[in-house]
């Protein structure tokens, strides 16, 4: 095979020029890129638009500003601690503190969550033993409103309760007469508070009774204290009918779990029927002996009438002024003794209801019992 060789001194041929791909003006071509990633950077740059979904379900992390169990212990401790130092050393700035937290309106915006109330009953209980000298804060809790918030909130206070009364007696007579207070006075408000599910009025009342049976089990002597507070509590002539008969069922509720003092019951729902009953009889005797006083008073001024004209208009005026006054007190009496009436009905009623199971059912020691 011949080979050509270059002449020594002769200069190369020139490179063979690539050929230049098509442009339209300043515009780059993009031919020449593959169109599988083109259609990736595409379909990417859709789904980026679409990344936000409406339905996803969005959930509230918890107030990383309220307190933690740790720092509201921290601060019962020192409160109590402090409020029971000797001498220089007692300081009861951290004390007030606690008590004006626990003594904010449940309805106001400056309230406690339930959530943050739960971790104060918890630090609360944990300092049960030295609240026999802390009166104010023991208060404060029992103040506090808690049959209408959960489940949870409820057996804390429960026990809360149950703690108090073991360890200190002398406020079993004050956390009775709270429980007690809820029989005539519970409304439907008290179970719609901010930040906590409604609870209905029969679930509140039950809780009441629950905290009453828990106690007379857990602390027996609670049952004397039980008795005088449904006495001091009941209910006074000014109140409606329907919170006075609400009271006396509640009362004979409890009857059916502390049978130690159904005799009790009935005796304090007796006592207040006859001298509801009397009431009644004195009141309408008064208003008869009234009313025949007005009588005679007007057929006397009828017989002694002035025979001057001016004298005559003036005793008419006068009259019926009286007449007036007179109509308007009697009417308000009138509107008492019908409100006596209603109660002592709805207690008759009541007693009625209590008693027919016992006569048609029951044996016959039961039926002594019942009318002790």
């Amino acid at each position: 095979m011949v080979s050509v060789a270059t002449p020594h001194g002769a200069m190369p041929p020139p490179p063979t020029p690539l050929p230049k791909r098509p442009t339209l003006g300043l515009k780059r071509d993009s031919s020449y890129l593959d169109t599988d990633d083109a259609s990736s950077l595409s379909n990417t740059t859709k789904k980026l638009k679409v990344a936000f979904d409406p339905n996803v379900d969005v959930r509230i992390v918890d107030d990383w500003t309220e307190k933690s169990f740790d720092l509201v212990k921290e601060e019962v401790r020192l409160g109590v601690e402090r409020h029971l130092a000797a001498g220089d050393q007692r300081d009861d700035s951290q004390y007030i503190k606690l008590l004006q937290t626990l003594s904010q309106d449940a309805g106001s915006g400056e309230a406690p969550s339930g959530k943050l109330l739960k971790k104060y009953i918890l630090a609360i209980d944990a300092k049960v033993s030295s609240l026999g000298e802390c009166g104010k804060l023991a208060a404060a809790v029992l103040d506090l409103s808690w049959v209408g918030r959960d489940e949870v909130f409820a057996g804390l206070y429960i026990r809360f309760l149950t703690s108090l009364a073991t360890a200190h007696s002398k406020f079993i007579p004050s956390i009775m007469q709270s429980l007690v207070a809820h029989f005539a006075r519970l409304p439907a408000s008290s179970g719609r508070l901010a930040g906590e599910n409604p609870v209905d009025r029969a679930t509140m009342f039950t809780r009441v009774h629950m905290a009453i049976r828990i106690l007379l089990r857990q602390v027996p002597s609670a049952s004397a204290a039980l008795a005088r507070a449904m006495k001091g509590e009941f209910p006074n002539d000014l109140a409606t009918t329907r919170s006075y008969v609400q009271y006396q069922k509640h009362l004979l509720r409890c009857a059916d779990y502390a049978p130690e003092l159904k005799a009790e019951i009935l005796s304090i729902i007796t006592q207040r029927l006859v001298s509801i009953d009397v009431q009644i009889q004195l009141d309408i005797e008064d208003l008869e002996e009234e009313a025949e006083e007005r009588l005679l008073q007007q057929q006397t001024g009828h017989k002694g009438q002035p025979a001057e004209a001016e004298d005559s208009d003036d005793s008419d005026i006068d009259s019926v002024s009286e007449s007036e006054e007179t109509v308007t007190e009697d009417e308000q009496r009138l509107r008492e003794v019908r409100l006596k009436v209603a109660k002592m009905d709805g207690t008759l009623d009541m007693l009625f209801e209590y008693y027919t199971p016992l006569i048609q059912n029951g044996p016959r020691a039961e039926l002594n019992d019942a009318y002790q």
